[in-house]
């Protein structure tokens, strides 16, 4: 049987056992980090394919005014000093930026949509800043299977337009879904709106394709719904908190189910004594209600009229 600890034995704890990192404070520059240069600037600049793709104070490139946006969070709680911000377009461009920093000793941080509460996105000391921005595309639909493969980048937005566009819905809804990133929706394990019905996203994401930090590239995509060829890896990757929060950061693809969208359906019954009311009320009916999901059946016949009461019924 356990005892409680006293407060004496509770005062006595190891001070890296109590270092906590309050918002007001910030951690001291580590040593063993490189100080970006304007070599360093050159040098990943070589790897992009647009001279648009880096963004940099250090060569003058930009000013502090323009990664201004990249420095700060949207709330303004949390501000940063990043000079510099890398934009790759595809995976082997982010694998030769990340292998780049991590042979010079650069310092990195991950960004998406920077639409956290927690400053997880945002540079403190001079770290190189790597958004993923530019990797913003779809790769491919299934409408059978409903499975998407798209880009870490994408906004979920963008991404929930182009399902509904096609009869599907993305399993994720958030109120910041205009900007943030499937990526950080992966990386963080996002909720959302839409958990109760669908799930969280360790059981809708199927696959990922994952640059690690050393710039190796782990290509988990799958479109099984059932593997069981090994370990499922991924699963360590999606909304990890420990060290390697920032791995999973890196996600180039990710495959997952899209379900189709639920639709609804009903029917209402209308009497009028004479036809011409019937039909004005209709009328009005399809003048309010444009949507291609609502079918208004036609005027009854005859035989469904009911002559006891001497009124006409029509089913919407």
């Amino acid at each position: 049987m356990f005892s409680r600890p006293s407060l004496r034995a509770l005062r006595t704890l190891s001070a890296s056992a109590r270092q906590v990192r309050y918002g007001g404070s910030l951690p001291s520059r580590s040593a063993a980090f490189t100080v970006p240069t304007e070599k360093h600037v050159a040098d990943l600049r070589s790897l992009l394919s647009s001279p648009t793709s880096l963004l940099s104070t250090i060569d003058q490139s930009a000013t502090a005014a323009e990664l201004e946006g990249y420095n700060q969070d949207w709330m303004n709680k949390y501000k940063g000093k990043g000079p510099l911000v890398v934009k790759p377009k595809s995976t082997e461009e982010l694998s030769a930026v990340m292998k780049y920093c991590y042979d010079n000793g650069l310092a990195v941080v991950p960004q998406g949509g920077n639409t956290g509460l927690v400053g997880g996105s945002i540079p403190i000391h001079d770290e190189v800043i790597v958004s993923l921005a530019n990797m913003n595309g779809i790769r491919s639909f299934d409408p059978i299977s409903g499975i998407l493969v798209a880009d870490a980048g994408l906004v979920l937005e963008a991404a929930d337009n182009y399902l509904a566009e096609r009869g599907f819905i993305f399993p994720l809804d958030l109120g910041a879904k205009g900007s943030c990133h499937i990526g950080g929706n992966v990386a963080t394990n996002a909720g959302g709106l839409r958990l109760l019905r669908y799930g969280s996203l360790h059981g809708t994401v199927l696959g990922l394709e994952v640059v690690l930090p050393d710039g190796t590239i782990w290509n988990g995509l799958s479109k099984l719904r059932k593997d069981n060829t090994g370990k499922w890896i991924a699963h360590g990757l999606l909304g990890e908190t420990t060290e390697s929060h920032m791995v999973e950061k890196f996600l180039s693809m990710c495959g997952g189910l899209a379900p189709p969208c639920l639709r609804a359906s009903g029917r209402t019954v209308f009497r009028a004594h004479t036809r011409l009311r019937l039909e004005t009320a209709l009328h009005r009916i399809r003048g309010h209600n444009r949507s291609h999901h609502c079918r208004l059946d036609p005027l009854p016949s005859p035989a469904e009229r009911d002559e006891r009461r001497g009124v006409l019924s029509v089913i919407v």
